[in-house]
């Protein structure tokens, strides 16, 4: 059997690739030709075969697919997408130091709420006990959380036969090569009549994402990749277009509360805290929607703004949103943003007023300290901004620096002293930012795939 790979793959679908093996036979009455074509034929597993695999708490593994990263105290715990959770203590800031490892087939995000990690599984939702993160403990399993996956992306002339969810989850898609014989005059298989380069790139580029294949994607980080997310007493996921609430005071119990349609394109979710008031920020690829959480789990609409969307990502403190958004037109199925980064003032949530941008070349993650802004681009390294003012960014750019290439951050403290974790391509980066002029590489840990 061969595995589907970002670059066979790539191979398969360029112009070259659809191989016409012309065996003609011509006579007064037929001509034919042999066509040798190649089709992606999906493997399946049964929805109880994962399920059973799910929930071991193994020894450590090596770091392959980087996937969201989360802080709690002193340990980091970070998605190796479709596989599982990494446990990693940063108790001593100057080494990173894998611990365990959790085994969920089909981990793709993860939220902490005291010590209970939920994570997704394929459609389902997995917890465990991370009160001891040396000795992590699964406690239970949701089925049906979460949709089917969808890979409406893939065009069907590449499919040898339509995807069918009922037979389980997808774990690769495999390359079976077929024959047709056809008269000469006939139209070829279709792939060689619907060459789209822009199309293929973008769907090799989802298609990586969700089979777990080494192609790096920076939507999979946090931010506003966020499928499901806490707020106090319960849980937040997308489903669809809708969006579902769970109670998970005791993750032993967890129940559906309450289900909301916002969009069918709903893409992210962002909680935001102002005033003592809950909000949920839910985004498409064309609108952010508010919604002030009432009694813990209903969704009250407060408008929808276009100034940035579930394609962008976003932190905000109490009174300003700070959001990228870059030139991903190949890339993403959100094409046409400008690479900016903006700051809005947001004291009336319906109508974010634009403050100030800056122009740059591929921003991704960021995160806020205070009037700290971090600011990642995968092209031109990490930026810290003075935002006390937030007006005239150009001038208050305090640092760039250009070495420092990752594509989402996390910030926190250990022992008094200011940490700046970098996620990238190759590895997660810590930094000790406590002296803003004289910032420090303390430790990496590497992609070893």
């Amino acid at each position: 059997m061969r595995k589907l790979s970002y670059l066979s793959l790539l191979a398969l679908l360029s112009v070259s690739s659809f191989v016409i093996t012309m065996l003609e036979s011509c006579t007064k009455d037929n001509c034919e030709e042999v066509y040798t074509y190649t089709v992606l034929k999906p493997v399946y597993q049964t929805y109880g075969e994962f399920r059973e695999g799910a929930g071991t708490a193994l020894g450590v593994r090596n770091v392959e697919n980087i996937g969201k990263v989360i802080n709690k105290s002193e340990y980091l715990f970070m998605v190796e997408r479709n596989q599982g959770v990494h446990v990693i203590y940063i108790g001593d800031p100057n080494v990173i130091n894998k611990i365990g490892f959790l085994n969920i087939p089909g981990a793709k995000d993860l939220c902490i709420r005291g010590n209970t990690l939920f994570a997704d599984s394929f459609t389902d939702l997995v917890t465990f006990n991370i009160g001891d993160p040396f000795n992590c403990q699964y406690l239970t399993r949701v089925e049906n959380v979460f949709p089917a996956r969808d890979y409406s992306f893939i065009p069907d002339y590449k499919l040898e036969e339509p995807l069918d969810p009922t037979l389980g989850v997808i774990l690769d898609l495999e390359e079976v090569e077929r024959v047709a014989v056809l008269p000469c005059d006939s139209t070829p298989h279709p792939a060689d009549e619907n060459w789209d380069p822009w199309e293929v790139d973008t769907w090799l580029n989802q298609l990586a994402a969700f089979t777990g294949e080494d192609n790096w994607d920076p939507s999979m980080l946090s931010g506003s990749s966020e499928k499901f997310t806490i707020i106090d007493e319960y849980l937040f996921a997308i489903d669809g277009g809708y969006l579902t609430s769970y109670r998970i005071i005791n993750p032993l119990n967890i129940s559906k509360v309450d289900s909301s349609f916002v969009d069918w394109g709903l893409k992210s979710l962002l909680p935001y805290e102002r005033q003592n008031k809950d909000y949920l920020l839910a985004g498409t690829g064309s609108n952010t929607f508010f919604y002030e959480v009432l009694n813990g789990y209903s969704l009250f609409s407060q408008g929808k703004t276009r100034s940035f969307t579930g394609c962008d990502n976003v932190v905000a403190d109490q009174s300003r949103a700070y959001v990228t958004s870059r030139d991903n037109t190949s890339t993403s199925s959100c094409p046409g943003a400008t690479s900016l980064l903006q700051i809005f003032n947001i004291d009336t949530l319906q109508s974010p007023q634009p403050v100030s941008s800056y122009d740059m070349e591929e921003p991704l993650g960021l995160g806020i300290d205070e009037d700290l802004l971090f600011v990642c681009d995968r092209n031109s390294g990490l930026h810290l901004f003075d935002v006390e003012s937030a007006i005239a960014l150009e001038q208050n750019l305090q640092k760039n620096l250009e070495s420092v290439i990752g594509s989402d951050i996390l910030l926190y403290e250990i022992n008094g002293r200011k940490i700046a974790l970098v996620i990238a391509e190759d590895g997660l980066f810590q930094y000790d930012y406590t002296v803003v002029n004289d910032i420090q590489l303390l430790d990496r840990l590497l992609v070893e795939g």
